[in-house]
C-alpha cells in the first residue's frame, strides 16, 4: 500500500514537491557550472604558461600578438649556422589558435622567408603541421617552434638555380667539387661566383658607354656581396 501511495505521488507531485524538484536541478546545474568554468579557467593558466615558455626559450625572437588564445610569430633560423656566412635560410612562422586549443589545433603559416624556394616553404609547413597532428589534444607550441627550427636548420644549403644562368646553383664539376658561389646579404639569393662577375664586367662596360653614369640601385646587390666575401670573392659551399 505505502509502495503504490509512492507512486501516486511521483506521478501527482504537490506544489512542493516541484519547487524542491526545481530548487535541486538549479542548484545541481549551479554547481556543474562553476565546476567547468573552473576547469576552463585553470585550461586557459595552463596555456599562458606555455606561451611564457616559448618567450622564455626564444626571447626577442619570439612575437606574442595574444596569449590567450594564442597567436604567436617564430623568427626561426638554422642552428647549423654559427657565423651569418653560413646561413642560407630564415623564416617567420605564425601559430594561431583558437578557444578550443589544444582541443583543436593551432592554424599554422609563414609570413615570410628567405631563401626558400615555393617548395621548400611547403614542406617546412607540411612538417609542422604533421607534428601538430601528431601531438593533438596536448600543449604543444614549445614542440612545434621546436620542430621548425629543426626542419630549417635540415633546409640550410643553397638550392635551386643561379638567376644569371639558369643552371643548378650547387652542381659539381668534373672533378667532383661544388662550384664557388656567392650570397646576397639582404635576400639570401645565391648566384655562381663567375656569373656575378661577369655580369659585373658587362655592368662596367654599360657604365662607361652610357657617359660614366652608374645606377646606385645596379650597385647594391655589388655592395652587399662585398659585405660577406670581398669583391669577386669566391665561397664554396661548406666553407667557414
Amino acid at each position: 500500500m505505502f509502495f503504490f501511495l509512492t507512486i501516486i505521488e511521483e506521478r501527482n507531485p504537490t506544489p512542493e514537491a516541484v519547487k524542491d524538484l526545481i530548487k535541486r536541478t538549479k542548484n545541481k546545474k549551479k554547481r556543474k557550472k562553476g565546476k567547468k568554468k573552473k576547469e576552463m579557467a585553470v585550461e586557459e593558466e595552463e596555456v599562458r604558461i606555455e606561451v611564457e615558455a616559448v618567450q622564455a626559450v626564444y626571447g626577442h625572437d619570439c612575437v606574442v600578438l595574444d596569449s590567450f588564445p594564442p597567436h604567436l610569430l617564430l623568427h626561426i633560423k638554422p642552428r647549423t649556422a654559427d657565423v651569418c656566412s653560413q646561413q642560407f635560410v630564415e623564416a617567420i612562422v605564425g601559430i594561431q589558435a583558437g578557444l578550443q586549443y589544444p582541443k583543436e589545433l593551432p592554424y599554422i603559416y609563414l609570413t615570410e622567408s628567405k631563401g626558400l624556394d615555393e617548395q621548400r616553404q611547403k614542406h617546412l609547413l607540411t612538417s609542422i603541421q604533421d607534428k601538430a597532428f601528431e601531438l593533438s589534444s596536448c600543449l604543444m607550441l614549445v614542440a612545434l617552434c621546436e620542430e621548425a627550427v629543426q626542419k630549417l636548420s635540415v633546409m640550410n644549403h643553397p638550392d635551386g638555380d643561379c638567376p644569371l644562368c639558369l643552371y643548378p646553383l650547387v652542381v659539381e664539376d668534373e672533378r667532383g667539387e661544388t662550384l664557388p658561389f656567392m650570397k646576397l646579404m639582404s635576400c639570401f639569393h645565391c648566384f655562381h661566383s663567375q656569373c656575378i662577375k661577369r655580369w659585373w664586367n658587362w655592368l662596367q662596360k654599360e657604365t662607361q658607354s652610357n657617359n660614366g653614369i652608374l645606377n646606385t640601385t645596379n650597385l647594391q646587390p655589388i655592395r652587399d656581396m662585398e659585405y660577406q666575401n670581398g669583391m669577386f670573392g669566391a665561397k664554396k659551399y661548406g666553407d667557414k
